[in-house]
């Protein structure tokens, strides 16, 4: 069915009918043709005869499954810029896009939910990105005085008490080496206390994150022995043995001492405190173990990664 075909389906859905997860309505029904497969989803596809002009609609702004679908348009097939998915630098994508594409009329909407839904895939759980939405959230005070904005400010408040540190459920996740051997993050942070930690989640059927692997070894060694950057892969397989065998091929490339199956995957404790719900994935900590980036980009030499390095080493979290 075209994509707009069932948008106006869902415009004469009964909402009482459903549980309020199901409310957001496209996510649902790819949920259902889609969810449980380990292949990627294209949006590019499902989404291929949606134009601009179906969603720049200031006369649907009441229309809930208008407001709760606006900015998965906008994040998933519109804005097409190659940063890493709810960075900060794909925030400001979007927020751009919003600003030049979108009549004034939605900008509130289609930017509070952007707050809100990064915010919840774990934008704003590491000090850089934290102290970035605070600061934005500031500029909207003025702002910020229907009920449909309190949530910001809800938000704010809780981006101000955010511990930085990983929580000891998280750390005694466990996972098992390439030698058959049983350990926890907790104990591999503990042999390495004075070095700046990469925590790169990644799976065997995940081209991407294979790609990276392998494309950026010369990369991460150099940052390992100038930066003194520990790096630490975590698989999220649901089959170990897919992820030993791939482990195998990637001999060359992957750190055998440092690379772990990560036991429950993406329902263990680690992944979800830090909302590990797509890969590949990289989260930066200090010395301290404390967040300093939640979602960095890639690690390549084009300078994004290596910044947030290095102001991890210089910085005095």
């Amino acid at each position: 069915m075209n994509p707009r075909s069932k948008f106006r389906q869902l415009d004469n859905i009964n909402m009482s009918m459903y549980a309020p997860e199901m409310i957001d309505g496209i996510k649902y029904l790819i949920s259902k043709e889609f969810g449980g497969k380990e292949n990627f989803f294209s949006y590019d596809d499902y989404f291929n005869n949606v134009t601009l002009k179906d969603i720049n609609r200031p006369d649907l702004v009441s229309n809930i499954f208008f407001r709760q679908n606006l900015g998965l348009y906008i994040r998933n097939y519109f804005e097409k810029s190659d940063y890493p998915d709810y960075s900060k630098e794909k925030f400001l994508a979007e927020k751009i896009f919003i600003e030049e594409n979108l009549h004034p009329d939605l900008w509130n909407l289609a930017i509070n939910d952007m707050i809100l839904d990064y915010y919840r895939k774990g934008f704003g759980h590491d000090i850089i990105s934290a102290n970035f939405m605070i600061n934005l959230i500031d500029s909207y005070e003025d702002d910020i005085t229907s009920s449909d904005n309190e949530f910001l400010l809800e938000i704010k408040e809780d981006l101000k008490s955010f511990n930085a540190m990983l929580p000891e459920s998280a750390l005694e996740s466990k996972m098992i080496n390439q030698l058959g051997d049983t350990t926890t993050l907790k104990k591999i942070f503990q042999r390495s206390k004075k070095r700046i930690k990469v925590l790169d989640f990644w799976a065997s059927w995940c081209p991407p994150c294979v790609n990276q692997i392998e494309e950026s070894k010369d990369f991460r060694d150099r940052l390992t022995v100038e930066n003194n950057v520990e790096w630490i892969y975590l698989s999220i397989d649901e089959d170990k043995e897919k992820w030993s065998n791939k482990s195998n091929d990637l001999k060359n490339s992957l750190n055998f001492r440092n690379n772990f199956y990560l036991l429950n995957g993406k329902n263990s404790s680690l992944a979800r405190y830090l909302k590990v719900s797509w890969i590949p994935r990289y989260i930066i900590l200090n010395h301290q173990n404390k967040i300093t980036s939640n979602n960095a980009p890639h690690p390549n030499s084009n300078g994004n990664f290596e910044a947030i390095i290095n102001d991890t080493k210089s910085s005095n979290y």
